[in-house]
């Protein structure tokens, strides 16, 4: 047998061991920052999804169900006005309401929170856990008042 083939071989794998090696480093690597990314575009998700839903509570109207969308119909002018809430009808229609269910969130209760410090649960409360997001909004009643509307939200 020859010492030149087994110097060759030798060196052939102690190569591709060390290049091996590197390559698996770098595909941790990538893995985990890829993970990472996938994290925070789940988070951004989530977040994304439970400003829309304030949005469109403040921006929109439903008879059947006030909570997916309570903003003041002005009949004269035939329109919904935005980030002005009908108060009466919000309450009237949500009394049975225990939860809603949205894709990443489940909304555990709705608020007002007035001026004064004056805070009105719509349906449901405070859960440990939860986030609550609010919003700066006009409710239409016998006097208009400011007030923050916030919803719990819960995964």
């Amino acid at each position: 047998m020859r010492n030149n083939g087994i110097l060759f071989s030798t060196d052939l794998i102690v190569a591709f061991i060390a290049v091996s090696t590197i390559a698996l480093m770098i595909v941790f690597v990538y893995s985990g920052y890829f993970g990472a990314v996938s994290d925070n575009v789940k988070a951004f998700s989530r977040d994304r999804e439970a400003i829309f839903f304030m949005d469109y509570l403040v921006k929109t109207s439903s008879n059947e169900l006030p909570a997916i969308g309570a903003a003041f119909f002005d009949t004269e002018k035939k329109r919904v006005v935005g980030n002005l809430l009908d108060k009466e009808a919000l309450k009237d229609y949500t009394k049975e309401i225990g939860q809603l269910e949205l894709e990443h969130w489940v909304v555990k209760g709705i608020f007002l929170e007035y001026e004064n410090g004056n805070k009105d649960w719509i349906f449901g409360g405070r859960e440990e856990g939860c986030v609550i997001y609010e919003r700066f909004v006009l409710m239409n009643g016998a006097v208009m008042e400011k007030a923050k509307i916030g919803a719990v939200f819960c995964e």
